[in-house]
């Protein structure tokens, strides 16, 4: 019921944090995707998702799944079918400096399949599902800091598109500031609003508001 929390009575296979967590629907069940993220040895980070079952109110009790790569700090957006969860970009010190994956991957039928590559390697952006499907990826991070972008600290000004239909992604038009750890929404009008964040030149917290209308 609506203002009571209930602790479950399982928990998952493992402590997590900077994972995702999405609500898939299937001809079985429909769960929580619980996907990557550092572990309780942190900084390791871990590829596995959990499921947490909505109509047994508990986890699956075992690994449900695992991802092509281990990630942190990625997004994991539902596709429109809600079958479909496609995973993209994150952070893993394991794959060698500075970590930041463009790599993708769609969840379907109970595993994982690589999808297009991001343009850069990001960790900490958004992605947000647009009206028509797209997937819309802006900001977030891939740790470079280089005077060539102005020592950017490693914050992204970028964003990309990802076409679920014909499987491309392609760059749109970047963000007037760069930043990671933003927020994003979409309204009825098909505007995309991002908000906050932290970036740009200085580790300085932004209040400032990108649209951009698709």
């Amino acid at each position: 019921s609506l203002n009571t929390w209930t602790q479950t009575a399982t928990n998952m296979t493992s402590p997590r944090f900077n994972h995702t967590a999405t609500l898939v629907r299937n001809a079985a069940a429909t769960v929580v995707l619980i996907c990557g993220g550092q572990t309780a040895d942190a900084p390791t980070v871990s590829a596995t998702c959990d499921a947490f079952d909505i109509a047994a109110g508990n986890f699956t009790g075992s690994i449900y799944a695992t991802m092509w790569a281990a990630r942190a700090g990625h997004t994991a957006n539902v596709l429109p079918d809600g079958q479909r969860v496609f995973v993209a970009g994150g952070w893993n010190p394991a794959a060698g400096a500075p970590g930041y994956l463009n790599t993708t991957e769609v969840f379907s039928a109970g595993s994982f399949l690589s999808a297009t590559p991001l343009g850069q390697g990001r960790a900490f952006h958004t992605a947000t599902v647009m009206g028509d499907g797209r997937v819309f990826i802006a900001g977030g991070s891939d740790g470079r800091n280089d005077a060539a972008r102005k020592e950017s600290r490693g914050f992204l000004s970028s964003t990309e598109i990802f076409d679920p239909v014909g499987g491309g992604m392609v760059y749109a038009r970047p963000m007037f500031v760069r930043r990671m750890g933003h927020t994003a929404a979409l309204n009825s009008s098909g505007v995309l609003s991002v908000f906050g964040g932290l970036g740009n030149i200085t580790t300085s917290y932004i209040d400032s508001v990108n649209a951009t209308l698709l």
